[in-house]
C-alpha cells in the first residue's frame, strides 16, 4: 500500500452509480449501487487521500478502517479524514445502496475547514467513524 488514492483514481466509481458527479480536483459524489460481488476479489489495503464520507442507506458491509473492523448498517454514516485505510473484510450485500462523498484535502483547506480538528474531535483512532442514524435523518442527509 504504497499509493494514497485521489480523486483521479476514484473515476471507476461513475460504473457504479446512479448518479455521479465530480468538480475538478475538489470533491466527487457518488451515489453507489454496487453489486454484492464487486469487493469480493479484492482485499487490497487501500488509502485515500482526503475527506470521506460514507452514508448507507440499504444493505451493509463489512470493511477494515486504519486497522478496526467496522460493519456498515443500513441508515448509518461513516466519516473518515485524509490517509485512512481501508479494507473489504466480506463481500458487500446485495443491496448494498449509499452515497460516496470525497473532498481533497485542498478544498477542504479552501472551505476553512480545519482538519486538525476534526482529526482531534470525531475522526481519531480512539472513536469509531461511524454514527448510527434514524432512518428518517438518513433519507435527509442522503437528499443533500
Amino acid at each position: 500500500m504504497d499509493k494514497a488514492y485521489c480523486i483521479d483514481d476514484l473515476r471507476e466509481l461513475a460504473n457504479y452509480s446512479g448518479n455521479f458527479s465530480q468538480m475538478g480536483k475538489d470533491y466527487l459524489i457518488s451515489r453507489l449501487r454496487l453489486p454484492g460481488q464487486m469487493l469480493t476479489t479484492t482485499t487490497e489495503t487501500v488509502r485515500l487521500d482526503g475527506l470521506t464520507m460514507l452514508l448507507t442507506l440499504k444493505g451493509s458491509m463489512k470493511i477494515m478502517i486504519n486497522t478496526e473492523t467496522y460493519d456498515l448498517t443500513e441508515n448509518s454514516l461513516m466519516v473518515t479524514g485524509p490517509g485512512s485505510t481501508f479494507r473489504p473484510v466480506a463481500p458487500v450485500s446485495e443491496n448494498l445502496e449509499a452515497y460516496f462523498l470525497f473532498i481533497s484535502p485542498k478544498f477542504v483547506a479552501d472551505i476553512n475547514i480545519d482538519l486538525n480538528v476534526l482529526q482531534k474531535s470525531h475522526l481519531s483512532h480512539k472513536r469509531s467513524p461511524l454514527l448510527p442514524l434514524k432512518p428518517e435523518k438518513a433519507i435527509l442527509l442522503g437528499q443533500y
